[in-house]
């Protein structure tokens, strides 16, 4: 499986350095996708009866984090460069490379967290 990822990844990736616009994507969805997937596989008879743990924390601070970024790009806070996003805005302000960013990244931490407890307390 990690050697399929990583000449997929060797063949895409050439084609996506080509093109300037799909590089945030193709680092959020390359790197962080397969570790999700991969914690889900080893770890499924943990995440799965306890997917509540995962999702609520995950979709909240998801959220809670691209509001916050929202409002600082919004008030000229914080900005993206035009040239390495794809160009579809939320809100015609928030690139959806930021917002999967945040949601992945909460996915991932809580996933992680919960994997990494003590079976006594999770």
């Amino acid at each position: 499986g990690t050697l399929v990822w990583l000449l997929v990844g060797l063949a895409l990736g050439r084609r996506i350095w080509a093109r300037l616009d799909l590089h945030y994507a193709w680092h959020l969805l390359f790197w962080f996708l397969p570790l999700i997937l991969l914690q889900w596989a080893f770890a499924w008879p943990i995440l799965l009866p306890r997917w509540d743990l995962v999702a609520i924390p995950a979709l909240a601070i998801g959220t809670w984090l691209s509001l916050a970024d929202w409002i600082a790009v919004r008030q000229g806070i914080w900005f993206f460069d035009p040239a390495q996003i794809t160009g579809f805005k939320v809100g015609r302000i928030l690139p959806w490379e930021e917002i999967a960013f945040f949601y992945l990244t909460s996915i991932l931490v809580a996933q992680s967290f919960l994997i990494l407890l003590p079976e006594t307390i999770r």
